[in-house]
């Protein structure tokens, strides 16, 4: 009589997100719910908040308006569906959080979705750069300067995009627009953080500081070195 030795069959490999110290206890879908600033449901779970946005900045999760988008755990690199809902009520505010995990093949075909619409979303950005430099040099018109500025910072900074070849005009407009506007609030903003980023950076913007008459007892200049 022949005995029946059969291999038994492999374990199945567990999935990354299974050994994985962030969203290892992780259930498959994740649902926080707050009403009038009050939590009523479970706890988000410890780790959540590391899960960082698959295209950021373009896309970045978070909880102040209503938004939807695909976020990563950065160390087993599982993909999750991430929907804010904000609704303001006369009795309150009501506010759901839904993260839902997502199997390896959607997660690939959201973030090839993800990587076209950032493509989309810059060609769309440097075909308007040309317009809005134009208004920048020849427009007085308040309304039209801070529109394009405005293009620039959170159009443009804000999401990704490269902005450093409006640097010159940014400067350039500054002694036309009154010194506490809205607009020179954010050309500010957008001159220190691109002073942050090199020596050489913040020498170009302070000589183009100085080349439209805004010199070293400018608050600009003030505000760039401190």
């Amino acid at each position: 009589m022949t005995e029946n030795h059969e291999n038994p069959s492999p374990k199945p490999l567990a999935e990354p997100y299974q050994t994985c110290s962030i969203c290892r206890n992780f259930p498959d879908r994740i649902r926080v719910f707050w009403k009038m600033n009050e939590l009523e449901s479970e706890p988000m779970p410890p780790g959540l908040g590391k899960l960082r946005g698959v295209g950021d900045p373009f896309y970045f999760p978070h909880m102040a308006t209503s938004n939807r988008g695909l976020v990563e755990c950065p160390e087993c690199h599982t993909c999750y569906d991430w929907k804010f809902e904000y609704d303001y009520l006369a009795t309150g505010s009501e506010d759901d959080l839904e993260v839902t995990r997502l199997r390896p093949e959607e997660a690939e075909k959201r973030r090839q979705a993800v990587a076209q619409a950032i493509k989309d979303y810059h060609a769309w950005f440097a075909a308007n750069i040309p317009a809005n430099l134009q208004t920048l040099r020849q427009s007085r018109d308040y309304n039209k300067v801070s529109l394009a500025v405005r293009f620039f910072l959170t159009e443009g900074m804000e999401r990704g995009c490269d902005i450093e070849c409006a640097l010159p005009e940014l400067v350039g407009i500054l002694p036309h627009i009154h010194p506490e506007s809205i607009s020179t609030v954010n050309i500010r903003t957008i001159l220190r953080k691109f002073a942050a980023k090199s020596p050489e950076l913040k020498q170009r913007i302070l000589t183009l500081l100085n080349d439209h008459g805004l010199g070293p007892e400018h608050p600009f200049h003030q505000s760039l070195l401190s």
